[in-house]
């Protein structure tokens, strides 16, 4: 028999399972209140109360408050300076999001093409010219690309330019790689095609071509021939398997 606390057990698990019972409850007591430092408010979730837990949610903070906004930078989009609310944008682009999940959505316009191949098209064209946190603006915002005023403000007016995709995986590609995004400079093309025109594009296709022969004497890895050539190993396998540079 084992004394612990004035309380006797028989065995060591009896032990065991009532030190796991005691310390439940002290969790439980812990988490009767907000865990931050001075608010007695009832916990809601992940350890906040509502309060915090609201702060947490809409702005990744659960100490956000409105006086310190001014603090927080302004609105990551291209030409907008307005402060930042949430997100990376301001109040009018994050409401946008959060409604629309765009935060160029354009309400007054009824198209009735939310969510289509062209209509994605036309946001990510977008988003990576004015939005700062795209992963390929430095590949165009950041290089002075843009897209032209009837574009950028009205999906309806890039529909009517480009029209719909002539094939399911077509994307749009300039025909100017340092031009514009307008429609003299614009059509659709294949993801090869595409490919062909980036700034980053160092292989030829008579590079290609050596590549394929060297592939085919064997003994030499996707990942060697990207080395060889100055590519990323994918970018040979995509070659080889005939998705790139036909």
């Amino acid at each position: 028999m084992v004394c612990v606390g004035g309380i006797a057990f028989r065995g060591k698990y009896h032990v065991l399972l009532s030190l796991y019972r005691h310390t439940l409850q002290d969790v439980g007591r812990i988490m009767e209140t907000c865990k931050i430092k001075d608010c007695k408010k009832k916990h809601k979730a992940k350890g906040y109360c509502n309060k915090h837990y609201l702060r947490l949610w809409n702005h990744g903070d659960p100490l956000f408050t409105k006086q310190n906004r001014e603090h927080s930078g302004y609105c990551s989009i291209i030409g907008c300076k307005n402060k930042y609310e949430a997100k990376g944008y301001c109040s009018r682009h994050y409401l946008k999001y959060r409604k629309y999940g765009d935060p160029f959505c354009v309400v007054k316009e009824q198209h009735g093409m939310w969510g289509t191949p062209e209509y994605y098209t036309w946001r990510d064209m977008i988003n990576r010219c004015y939005y700062n946190k795209d992963e390929s603006y430095q590949h165009y915002g950041n290089r002075g690309i843009s897209v032209c005023k009837q574009w950028r403000h009205s999906f309806i007016t890039f529909f009517k330019d480009m029209g719909l995709k002539p094939f399911p995986k077509a994307q749009i590609d300039r025909i100017d790689n340092d031009g514009n995004y307008e429609p003299n400079n614009c059509h659709w093309v294949t993801a090869a095609g595409n490919c062909r025109n980036k700034e980053t594009t160092i292989l030829t296709m008579g590079k290609a071509k050596e590549i394929r022969s060297l592939y085919k004497q064997g003994n030499i890895s996707h990942a060697k021939l990207g080395v060889m050539y100055g590519v990323h190993g994918n970018t040979i396998t995509a070659l080889l398997h005939n998705r790139t540079w036909q």
